[in-house]
């Protein structure tokens, strides 16, 4: 059974009310719906991580730690454990406890969180986090993105026997 969802995009009245068209729109969206029970989620829209920082995320960062915890412990994780990790590291949020009454008062618990949903900005500062944490732990540098990397050439290599 297909699942029907509309996206409509708009700018409220400072009363809460909308424009003319976009009462219309929002009206056309509930007619198809009509006698069904729905879900109405209001939220601010932002502009969402981009498809870019989703590659260099899984294409650059990810393996770039891999490489490092290789290096520095000799141990290879997964592609998940290391998702996994940024989660609870970078992307957790953090709570205190607040009750003077028991022995946990101040504790703070970590919470782990998504890498979804954030804005491409505030998804560009957890990768500059990921960076920084990297170089002043264990001084292993992650490229920024669209940064050019120098590839070490032998030029007795297989590119050059090519054009014998």
């Amino acid at each position: 059974m297909p699942r029907n969802k509309d996206e409509i995009y708009l700018t409220p009245n400072e009363d809460g009310s909308v424009g003319p068209r976009k009462g219309k729109e929002i009206r056309k969206a509930l007619k198809a719906i009509a006698g069904k029970r729905v879900i109405m989620t209001i939220e601010r829209a932002y502009k969402k991580r981009s498809t870019l920082q989703n590659a260099y995320y899984w294409g650059c960062i990810v393996p770039h730690e891999i490489d490092a915890f290789e290096e520095v412990w000799g141990e290879r994780f997964a592609i998940d454990q290391i998702h996994t990790f940024n989660k609870n590291t970078f992307f957790s949020t953090e709570h205190v406890i607040e009750d003077e009454t028991n022995d946990f008062s101040g504790e703070i618990i970590r919470i782990p969180g998504t890498t979804t949903g954030h804005t491409t900005v505030e998804f560009e500062e957890k990768l500059l986090e990921i960076r920084k944490y990297f170089i002043d732990k264990f001084g292993y540098y992650i490229p920024e993105p669209n940064e050019q990397l120098e590839l070490p050439i032998d030029p007795e290599g297989p590119a050059n026997n090519a054009k014998m």
